[in-house]
């Protein structure tokens, strides 16, 4: 009985269907006979770099990958996954410097993790839950992308992390104005006001281009058809001297960065006091990571 009971469990520390020889992961069967996985890997779309059908990188003596599923921590400001800590702790973060990023990606190359301890360019990213929640706010500027939108996230009264939305700021004149404005610490849901008992961080959006008709044929720069053109407008995306001096005011209250969503280049800006300090794809923004 003993015996039998070992037999079904290999190195992998997973149980063997002795029927079909596959192993089940969590997220994809591995066929023992074979040696090989039966479908590519899920997450395989964000590690572009690596086959679809290895495991832990290729490197099972560093990485573990319990459930075949995450196994990375480090990118660079464009989304692309350098390496990892070996850490299964979900946490993610953009290396903004070139030498550390050379750096990660050697290391991973030659099977090794990087410490988190021995990089100084990193920037960590909140949890995917928050990002995600975050990423409510393209929609929002779908309907009406002159006004900003966004709030705080943190922990709350409960110990659970939780985003709590503002009400949105106030209707931006695209002909005279380059940026609008919004107060964060607004709470569009009265039942929601100082239920965040720690806040790591805020965000908000820097709305998108919209359309505007010119009646004018000789419009100086514009292309027009039949006495009529398009002109497209949008809104600053970067943060304003105004978003880096809140940050810098509210910076004994908040434990970590802020961010603002610029609709109009598909980027988002992460920011504190001093300035922004890093970048990241708006479109990779909620998806990276687990």
């Amino acid at each position: 009985m003993v015996n039998s009971i070992i037999l079904k469990y290999k190195f992998t520390a997973k149980e063997l269907d002795n029927e079909t020889s596959y192993t089940y992961f969590g997220a994809r069967y591995y066929d023992s006979e074979l040696s090989g996985w039966l479908s590519v890997d899920p997450m395989s779309d964000k590690y572009p770099s690596l086959s679809p059908y290895c495991y832990t990188a290729d490197n099972p003596v560093v990485l573990v990958d319990p459930n075949e599923m995450f196994i990375g921590d480090f990118y660079d400001q464009n989304g692309k996954y350098l390496g990892t800590d070996g850490i299964d702790d979900k946490k993610v973060y953009v290396v903004t410097n070139t030498n550390e990023i050379k750096q990660i990606k050697e290391t991973n190359r030659q099977g090794s993790t990087t410490n988190v301890n021995d990089l100084k360019s990193i920037v960590e990213l909140p949890s995917k839950a928050i990002r995600s929640q975050m990423m409510q706010i393209i929609n929002k500027n779908k309907n009406n992308p002159f006004r900003e939108y966004g709030g705080i996230f943190g922990i709350d009264l409960e110990g659970k992390e939780r985003v709590i939305w503002a009400k949105s700021g106030p209707q931006v004149d695209p002909n005279n104005q380059t940026f609008g404005s919004i107060d964060v610490f607004d709470t569009a849901n009265p039942e929601e006001k100082n239920i965040i008992s720690i806040i790591l961080g805020t965000f908000h959006s820097h709305g998108a281009e919209k359309q505007k008709i010119n009646t004018d044929p000789w419009s100086f720069g514009v292309t027009s058809y039949g006495g009529e053109s398009k002109n497209l407008f949008h809104l600053d995306p970067e943060p304003t001297d105004a978003d880096i001096n809140n940050a810098l005011n509210r910076s004994s209250i908040i434990k970590g960065n802020n961010y603002v969503f610029g609709i109009y280049n598909n980027t988002v800006y992460i920011y504190n006091g001093n300035g922004v300090i890093a970048t990241f794809p708006m479109e990779k923004f909620g998806t990276v990571g687990d």
